[in-house]
């Protein structure tokens, strides 16, 4: 039965990391088991720092399939073989630009994502000679039937929402000094991807990141808590109206 909660909230992530999307997926469902739950009866508080749980994978490697998008194949296609045509030629840049990223977020499409991980590889391999190992962070908004029975179902949108502006604002250079930016925020500037995954319809997010493997967990509870302030600040900004 669908209640009509209007007090302040937040969604919870979980949080799985890999060396390849399957490994982040399979310790994604390590950390679901061990969230907190929101449970019938108990007072919703909002908590910056919880609730939330993040595993690492660390079994045998798992690799990923070989999904090239082909879409986006096609368009690029397309694009080089009208590089003589300049109306055409822009036109091809406009649609590929305009599916890159989910506009309410800000975080790249499964195209756009696929898109600048090409870009980025080309240019590794052209600066370093090789490609530099990636880590992908798998996040996932926790207890959504219970949010989307308790509350209006347009809010719940805007909670994702913000999460996907957190993750997309802290992958943004803003050309702070070197000594003045922790390692999370060098990192997270580094020329990291963040995903919404299934498009602008997803709850989970992808991040793809270059970070040693033993700051993994500290860059998750970095990105969780800002992702738990954004949400925070929703009603902050309501009170100021």
């Amino acid at each position: 039965m669908k209640t009509s909660y209007k007090g302040p909230f937040i969604l919870g992530l979980s949080v799985g990391i890999g060396d390849s999307i399957k490994e982040a997926q399979e310790a994604l469902k390590n950390a679901k088991s061990l969230k907190e739950t929101v449970e019938e009866g108990k007072p919703i508080k909002i908590r910056f720092n919880g609730p939330y749980s993040i595993a690492q994978y660390s079994g045998s490697p798992l690799l990923d399939e070989a999904m090239a998008l082909k879409e986006l194949e096609t368009d690029l296609g397309i694009l080089n073989s009208h590089s003589g045509n300049p109306r055409v030629y822009a036109d091809m840049l406009t649609l590929i630009e305009g599916k890159r990223y989910d506009h309410s977020t800000g975080t790249l499409t499964p195209y756009g994502y696929q898109f600048q991980l090409e870009q980025s590889v080309e240019r590794e391999r052209s600066e370093y000679g090789r490609t530099q190992q990636r880590r992908l962070l798998f996040f996932d908004c926790n207890d959504m039937h219970h949010w989307n029975d308790l509350t209006d179902y347009d809010e719940v949108t805007r909670h994702i929402a913000a999460i996907g502006r957190a993750l997309s604002h802290n992958s943004r250079n803003e050309r702070q000094e070197t000594r003045d930016r922790d390692l999370v925020t060098r990192v997270m500037q580094n020329d990291s991807l963040v995903q919404r995954i299934h498009g602008s319809a997803g709850d989970e997010f992808l991040v793809n990141v270059r970070a040693p493997k033993d700051k993994l967990v500290l860059i998750a509870e970095k990105l969780i808590k800002s992702a738990y302030k954004t949400q925070m600040d929703m009603y902050s900004t309501k009170g100021k109206k």
